[in-house]
């Protein structure tokens, strides 16, 4: 006996939706490459469950559903991401849940046709089972142009495996992300600049940017100014976490006075994905820039 089908509907146009439709070179309109990210206070019926019950899947015109893949980052109280590879990670703040606050995230490439699952993966129906909607923008000119769906299935007990497909790697020993579409390289020294970046052109890479720096300036009122470069500031990789649609790196900062190290307070998460990169996701600074800066200071 089949699942009974839950029909989730999500508008273009809201913040749960990045990049929502891009007209793909093959014609299909329900087809886009962005990453597509849910909030889970977005999707209250699908929430709150164990993470390792839920599958996502797109079924064909024959109503044959496929995984496809997926994750679900959940982030703490403060709205920061809970990683649990690296120096610091912070697993201990994650309940292993979806919450409200979490986020499902896959790839727009996934998204497929309306179409009602008749057969799942190794046989095995989902326990519940959500239809999840997106319709293009009302000002999307395109003729034809129909809904992506993906189906969301939860499972109570024995899921098929999951998807074995990876749109982005990290390889920590040698600090450098890569997908098919780029090559990222960290500065293994300050993870604040790169030491390259490239795309790729027909499988060969191109570089793209040799290499990169910053420069600071904090003219402090009733104080001293500060001047700041990637040679006076330190960064190093706090925790990261590595998902078949995208990683996220946490990089904390340093900064450097004579042989003083201070930690700033600031640090970003950047997130990575098969064909873009966030940076920042998050970004905490300590001076209250109006209150404590005088004119000039800029970074």
């Amino acid at each position: 006996m089949g699942s009974t089908i839950k029909t989730i509907k999500i508008l273009s146009g809201t913040s749960i939706v990045l990049f929502l439709f891009f007209l793909s070179s093959v014609g299909f309109a329900y087809s886009h490459t962005a990453p597509v990210i849910v909030k889970g206070k977005s999707v209250r019926s699908v929430a709150n469950y164990p993470i390792s019950m839920y599958r996502l899947f797109k079924v064909d015109q024959q109503g044959q559903a496929t995984t496809i893949p997926f994750q679900i980052d959940e982030l703490d109280k403060y709205g920061d991401y809970v990683l649990n590879s690296g120096p610091r990670p912070n697993s201990k703040l994650g309940n292993n849940r979806f919450d409200y606050r979490d986020e499902l995230v896959f790839m727009g490439d996934d998204l497929g046709p309306k179409v009602k699952p008749i057969k799942f993966p190794e046989d095995k129906t989902p326990s519940v089972l959500f239809e999840l909607s997106f319709d293009p923008p009302a000002d999307y000119s395109v003729s034809g142009a129909e809904s992506g769906t993906v189906y969301i299935g939860i499972y109570f007990r024995s899921p098929p495996a999951l998807s074995k497909k990876n749109y982005v790697i990290f390889d920590n020993a040698s600090s450098q992300v890569q997908t098919s579409r780029y090559k990222y390289k960290f500065d293994q020294k300050n993870h604040l600049v790169v030491r390259g970046i490239d795309m790729f052109k027909n499988k060969a890479p191109v570089p793209l940017i040799n290499s990169s720096s910053f420069f600071m300036k904090a003219d402090l009122k009733y104080f001293l100014t500060l001047r700041a470069n990637h040679r006076t500031v330190d960064s190093t990789l706090e925790a990261f976490k590595q998902g078949p649609v995208r990683v996220i790196v946490k990089v904390n900062f340093f900064y450097k006075f004579l042989k003083l190290k201070f930690e700033l307070g600031m640090y970003t998460e950047v997130s990575f994905f098969a064909n873009s990169v966030n940076l920042p996701a998050v970004m905490y600074n300590p001076i209250d820039g109006a209150k404590s800066l005088n004119k000039g200071s800029g970074f």
